[in-house]
């Protein structure tokens, strides 16, 4: 996927730390404040203020300064660990996509007033991969998988992995004609790299879609591209 950047990346670009400068910044205004008002009190007063307002303040505002360093350095890691913590919950481990719990979120939002759809796909006969290669060779399997949908995907698409062998991605637009290229490119297959490809060179995907407008609730779209997937692979394996 030469170019293009991850999923995971895509999903979780508005959460990044604040830059460290921008710390500093702040500690830098605190002590300009310090500087104003000793220039303050030089130039405006003649000392009868100095006792009474103006070193009170110039003493708070010196042995403040590094609690308010360090309260905004705190303030910044206990953000950086938040939004980590919030990536990792939506963040499939395996593959690197959206989890589950994050698909369902986002079409949760989207799915009132939207024109758009999901697409469901299966890896077909996944579970002979299993018992042949083994787990591991099924754990390469599915990453492989994952980034040859990602590749595929029409633009202005999101995929994760929905659980086991099933991948859900969600289109802002939904385009007929398009879905039916990017099917045919499920269908061709993925080109396995490692220990499988002598005799496995290419694992087959099957889809399903359904868009937002043609279902009234969340659990019907699911439902009706759950049904699409499943009779697209029944076809093929009837024909096959």
């Amino acid at each position: 996927m030469k170019g293009k950047s991850s999923t995971g990346d895509r999903i979780f670009e508005y959460i990044t730390p604040q830059p460290s400068d921008r710390i500093w910044k702040y500690y830098l205004a605190w002590m300009a404040a310090i500087i104003m008002l000793y220039l303050f009190q030089k130039f405006m007063f003649d000392g009868s203020l100095e006792y009474g307002i103006v070193q009170p303040l110039r003493t708070i505002l010196f042995i403040g300064s590094p609690t308010v360093l360090l309260g905004l350095y705190s303030l910044r890691k206990l953000r950086f660990f938040t939004e980590e913590n919030f990536k990792l919950a939506r963040q499939d481990v395996l593959t690197g996509l959206w989890n589950r719990r994050a698909l369902q979120e986002h079409i949760d939002r989207k799915f009132s007033g939207s024109s758009g759809a999901i697409i469901l796909m299966d890896i077909d006969k996944f579970k002979s991969i299993n018992d042949r290669y083994g787990h591991a060779a099924g754990d390469l399997c599915l990453r492989q998988v994952a980034e040859f949908v990602q590749s595929t995907l029409p633009a202005g698409g999101l995929v994760g992995r929905w659980g086991g062998d099933e991948f859900l991605a969600i289109l802002d637009r939904f385009d007929l004609d398009t879905y039916r290229g990017f099917s045919d490119k499920l269908v061709s297959g993925a080109k396995l790299e490692g220990r499988m490809r002598e005799d496995l060179p290419r694992v087959t995907i099957s889809s399903g879609f359904a868009r937002f407008d043609e279902v009234e609730s969340v659990d019907s779209l699911l439902s009706l591209s759950d049904r699409r997937l499943y009779s697209s692979k029944a076809k093929r394996q009837t024909l096959s």
